[in-house]
This record gives structure tokens, sequence and C-alpha cells, in this order.
């Protein structure tokens, strides 16, 4: 309530009451959320079923239009379409996919999506199993086990770091504020070629593949240019080694 004075007939003052202008409000989309996450977004946010708001897509390179199609067209036949209720298994197994073929959407998508999480974490897990004990599943029970365990734990701890780290680099650096947990997700399925170390001899290239995949999920997840998202890699792939070795050297 705001009070005014008016003058009026006789020489008296007279107080008037009047209401305070409302505030205008701000429920309209661009004042909900913006396109880059505000610069003080904690490390941590978006566990819960938070959407995350990432900067601008970058331009995509242009192969990936047609690895996008393939993708899809995959995609398409390991499941009935339009299905009234969703098969979360056939969802994530599309995620999978399209991660492993350099879907122009994926990345972005997993990144931004808070209701992943779990799924991202499942995700990891079995890659890490697959990549540390390919089809020797039968060593996780033998003399070996603990080798495989420490090493697959090594590996977890990896990644996880490397999320963390990117999160303060890229905050610090180019001012992308995108919480650890959703770097994690977008990179979980950049990983999704680590399933041809199932085959021995296809280690190598699947290590390679990995690594551009996740080139391409730097990039579209910051929105930086090819450069940035080179020590982007270079930054995660450090962080990860270093944390890895440091779990490995503790004595179980």
């Amino acid at each position: 309530m705001i009070f005014t004075w008016q003058r009026v007939r006789g020489g008296r003052v007279q107080r008037i009451e009047e209401p305070a202008p409302t505030a205008e409000l701000t429920s309209s989309p661009a004042a909900i959320s913006s396109t880059v996450a505000a610069p003080g977004t904690p490390a941590f946010a978006g566990f819960g079923k938070e959407q995350v708001n990432l900067p601008p897509p970058p331009v995509v390179w242009g192969f990936r239009l047609q690895t996008t199609a393939f993708a899809d067209k995959l995609v398409k036949g390991i499941g009935p379409q339009n299905r009234e209720t969703p098969n979360p298994f056939v969802e994530c197994l599309g995620r999978v996919i399209r991660g492993g073929l350099m879907h122009k959407d994926v990345y972005r998508s997993a990144a931004a999506s808070g209701s992943l999480t779990t799924e991202a974490a499942a995700v990891a897990l079995t890659l890490i199993v697959i990549s540390t004990v390919g089809l020797n599943v039968a060593g996780l029970f033998g003399y070996a086990a603990s080798f495989f365990v420490k090493a697959m734990i090594a590996r977890a701890a990896g990644w996880a770091g490397a999320a963390v780290v990117l999160h303060y680099v890229a905050k610090q650096w180019q001012q992308v504020a995108v919480p650890s947990v959703a770097w994690f997700r977008g990179l979980i399925y950049a990983q999704s070629a680590m399933i041809l170390s199932i085959v021995p001899a296809l280690s190598g290239l699947a290590s390679i593949w990995a690594a551009v995949c996740t080139l391409a999920a730097l990039q579209d997840i910051s929105g930086k240019e090819i450069k940035v998202s080179l020590v982007l890699l270079l930054v995660a792939g450090v962080a990860a080694t270093i944390v890895a070795m440091g779990i490995a050297s503790v004595q179980l």
C-alpha cells in the first residue's frame, strides 16, 4: 500500500491510500530458463528429474547426418514403434545404438535429461564390465577376480572424476556451467563403442571410435568449436587416467 498526500478544499491535507503497483510476472519460458546454465550452477545439480539447460548446439559434422539416419533405421528395427507403453530396455538400447553411431541429438538429450541418470549409470556399469572382462565373465569369479574388480572400480572412478573436472574446467575457462552429472550422462553414451571390446581383435578400434564419439559429445554439450572440444577431451582423458591410477594403486 502506498500513501499520498493531497490538499483539499479548506486548506486541509488529506492522506490517500493507493494500492501498490503489481510487480511484473516473470513466468514466461524465457524468464524461467535460459539457453546457458547460470554461472553458479553446482557441480552435482541435476541428479533428480530436473532438466539441465545447455548452451546453444554447435554445427553438426556433415557425416554425422548419415550416421544419424543409419542409427535411426537400426533403432526402428529393434522394437515396435509408437507403443502405448514404452519399453525402457528398448529405449535404452536405442540410445546406446545412437551413441555408438554419433547421432546428432543423443548426447545433448541425455545430458539434459535428469531422468536418465540411473540409466546412464547402468549403461556405464555394463560397458565397464564388457570392456574389462569381455567374454571371459568367469574371470569375475576365479583367482583373478580381485584384479578385475579393482580395474572396474578404477575405470568407474576415472569416468566420474573426468565429469567433475570437466564441470570446473568448462565453467572457469569457457563459462559453460554444465553440472558434472550432465557431462557424465552425455559422455556415457559416447562410450557405447566399447561394446566392440567383446572381440579382443576390435578393442583398439573400439577405443579409437569411442574417443571420436567423446569428442563429438563434448562439442555437442559445450556448444564450442572443435579446438575447445579437443582441449576438453585431453582434460577428460588426463583426469580419468590420474583418478583411475590412484584407485588402482590402493591395496585391497
